[in-house]
């Protein structure tokens, strides 16, 4: 890496530019800082989904336990409940975490557009996990029995039977399958900004003691996606928790292409061209409108159909909360515009143990809602704030992690 060199970081909602580098050691302490604290949101998060899980197992035993049935078929009505509660727990973990934003891509390649230099963008991903059913854990072992009960029962009993085997099937290839995401064209949006795209894959440690569940890693969209555009931009993709070691390595990269161009004589007659290497080595990449501005063109577009959810002045003092969630969309509802917005605060001590967790809806009748909690009963310490919004109109949601 030379003194003159430049670097981009590309970090969840973050961005962070380096005009000068002297040493890559100097930037290890500023990303490790920031690296870490993904990382306790990550944790955050996972325990989170964990508890709404465990809270739809438990709450099918306790059903059980109390109506004492030997009747499998009441017992597969519960099950049932079970498996479309943590299907619509997937589904919300999916939609907020794991589905990329295209619109981000944009955004930050109409950045690096505007850098007249070859650019190196760095991107860090941490595996994703979610809590499984443990295929030898009580739960699944139940529901398996419960299976092999119905078949042996009514024509009733085979109905439901059919329907736990379909719901348990789909849970499985639910946690496999990820969805289509348009990475060629993502990757043509770096390649048009002269940007080299590298991938830090990380992988997490974050485990828990359960009979039922274990956090397993599952395979993402934006997992697929960055794998792609690192290789389509001539990246290098890494997977290591050795930071230093693996940003040695993005720097020792060399990366070498030549962009071709070709106008016809005729610019009337639409025809076709072909190019080949000889050298297997290079990969042969086209984009037949890198000279318009559709990347502008495209946000432009985007910005006048949808609006995201955003929160803004989030700040403590004088053990009071303040934060303001601004451009929510709302709804005309019986001849009265208003907005849906799910508000969930978390506050955590440094042991992580949960000290205030508060869940609650609102219709705010404006775009704008400011929000104020007094927090009275903590003392002086160091905490953990998670603030997590939701638009329930449009599904779009926001999120801010403090350490207090």
């Amino acid at each position: 890496m030379y003194k003159e060199d430049k670097l981009l970081l590309f970090l969840n909602d973050k961005t962070m530019y380096f005009s000068q580098i002297p040493d890559i050691s100097v930037i290890y302490p500023i990303i490790e800082k920031d690296l870490k604290d993904q990382c306790k949101k990550a944790k955050f998060r996972f325990e989170r989904y964990y508890q709404k899980v465990k809270h739809a197992i438990n709450f099918v035993r306790f059903k059980t336990m109390l109506t004492r049935s030997e009747d499998a078929i009441l017992i597969a009505d519960d099950v049932i409940l079970f498996m479309k509660n943590y299907l619509a727990i997937w589904k919300e973990y999916k939609e907020k975490y794991l589905i990329p934003d295209i619109d981000t891509f944009y955004n930050f390649a109409n950045l690096l557009e505007k850098i007249n230099l070859e650019k190196w963008v760095i991107s860090f991903y941490q595996f994703e996990k979610f809590p499984e059913l443990k295929f030898t854990g009580e739960m699944r072992t139940a529901i398996r029995k419960l299976i092999s009960d119905l078949q042996m029962g009514r024509s009733e009993d085979a109905a439901k039977c059919r329907i736990i085997s379909r719901l348990l099937k789909t849970v499985d290839l639910e946690l496999k399958v990820s969805n289509d995401f348009p990475s060629e064209e993502i990757s043509k949006l770096f390649y048009k900004a002269n940007a080299t795209f590298h991938s830090l894959f990380f992988t997490s440690y974050s485990n828990v003691l359960s009979k039922d569940l274990e956090f397993r890693e599952i395979n993402t969209d934006l997992e697929n996606s960055l794998r792609l555009i690192t290789e389509k931009t001539g990246g290098e993709l890494l997977v290591s928790n050795k930071l230093d070691t693996s940003l040695q390595k993005v720097v020792e990269t060399e990366d070498v292409y030549y962009i071709l161009t070709y106008a016809p004589d005729n610019p009337n007659k639409i025809g076709k061209i072909k190019v080949k290497v000889n050298n297997k080595k290079y990969d042969v990449f086209y984009d037949d409108n890198i000279r318009a501005d559709y990347i502008s063109t495209y946000l432009k577009k985007r910005k006048s159909e949808i609006t995201d959810i955003k929160l803004e002045k989030v700040k403590f003092e004088n053990n009071i909360l303040y934060f303001t969630i601004i451009d929510l969309v709302l709804k005309e509802i019986e001849g009265k515009k208003s907005g849906m917005v799910n508000v969930h605060v978390q506050i955590k001590d440094e042991d992580n143990k949960t000290l205030y967790d508060q869940n609650k809806s609102l219709k705010p009748e404006n775009t704008e809602v400011n929000i104020k909690i007094s927090m009275d009963w903590m003392k002086k310490g160091k905490y953990n704030l998670i603030i997590d919004v939701e638009d329930l109109n449009t599904q779009k949601s926001a999120f801010k992690y403090l350490h207090l």
